[in-house]
């Protein structure tokens, strides 16, 4: 701390306060880190201090404030202080504009997002799977009551026509009878064999083969609904994650760092196992990338409703300019 007093061989005369001009204070700042990175590099330490703001030297931060030993001190005995809690809330966005921890969380996403996918479409293939197979066995029901009913008419009327020829008289004239007796026969032998080597079981056995049929149709149905069940809350956490990519790579779109954020992911993605296991299914990897780098209206407008002001200006100015290419390109 000094006076703003100038001081002769007389004593402190008065205030000078041209030492409050901000060039001073500038030039103070610049000399004092000058001294420093001179100790720093005299005592064998890397480490060098600047005197210009963050954003002068381009970095993209935000600077933290000072809370001082008591605040530190409150800190450790578990007191958050106002300026400890702010100092945090600086920390978290900062990790969170850091091209590293970006094009990590991105990278984070879209595998999480590939994983649910593969979840949900493995889970879709047993919905449908089970479904056929129920629909299977009730149609298997239905044909067995149906053959049944009809074998069970024909012995009927076999059986009526056996009746009628033992109660006809000698003169009567029988041949006729005798023609629909044989053909009938046969037509029931041919119906009671062919349902016994479609089914494996007489027509008389029906009525429990259908029961049996029926209750593993309703087991099916169940385990249906239990897989739907398990798919709803998959689909909705991959929409989430969807949301979040989408979000971020759009918030990409108008970082400084951008180049810096793509190079990372791309060689995170290429050390990445679950691109590893999805060589064999590559159809749903780009399916799925195709489903993350497609940003709809909706997932725009919500998008623009979770971010800032001016986050949303820079976008906009962004898809602005991107559509005057694509028109740009279009009419070449």
């Amino acid at each position: 701390m000094l006076t703003l007093r100038e001081v002769d061989e007389n004593g402190f005369r008065g205030k000078n306060r041209d030492w409050n001009r901000a060039e001073y204070l500038k030039q103070w700042r610049e000399n004092w880190s000058d001294i420093c990175n001179e100790k720093l590099q005299h005592k064998g330490f890397l480490e060098r201090i600047d005197h210009k703001t963050l954003e002068a030297q381009g970095i993209d931060r935000e600077p933290t404030i000072h809370i001082g030993v008591q605040g530190k001190a409150l800190e450790r005995k578990g007191i958050i202080t106002e300026r400890v809690r702010r100092n945090r809330e600086i920390i978290e966005r900062n990790k969170a504009r850091d091209p590293q921890n970006i094009a990590q969380n991105m990278h984070k996403l879209k595998e999480n997002y590939i994983t649910l996918e593969k979840e949900v479409h493995t889970l879709q293939g047993a919905i449908s799977e089970s479904g056929r197979e129920m629909n299977d066995f009730r149609v298997q029901a239905e044909e067995i009551i149906e053959r049944a009913r009809n074998i069970k008419s024909m012995k009927e009327r076999l059986q009526r026509l056996k009746n009628e020829r033992h109660k006809m008289g000698a003169f009567d004239r029988k041949t006729d009878v005798d023609s629909q007796i044989k053909q009938l026969e046969q037509s029931h032998n041919q119906a009671a064999n062919y349902f016994n080597r479609e089914y494996k079981i007489i027509p008389e056995q029906s009525q429990t083969e259908v029961t049996r049929l029926e209750i593993k149709a309703e087991s099916k149905r169940h385990l249906q609904e239990k897989l739907q069940d398990k798919i709803k809350p998959l689909i909705e956490q991959k929409e989430l994650t969807l949301l979040q990519y989408q979000r971020q790579k759009l918030l990409i779109e108008i970082n400084r760092n951008k180049e810096q954020i793509y190079k990372r992911l791309y060689e995170l993605e290429k050390e990445s196992q679950v691109y590893k296991n999805l060589v064999k299914d590559d159809l749903l990897r780009v399916r799925s990338e195709r489903l993350l780098d497609t940003i709809n209206e909706r997932n725009f407008a919500e998008i623009m409703k979770s971010i800032d002001k001016e986050q949303a200006e820079k976008l906009i100015k962004w898809q602005e300019n991107r559509a005057r290419e694509h028109e740009r390109i279009r009419y070449r």
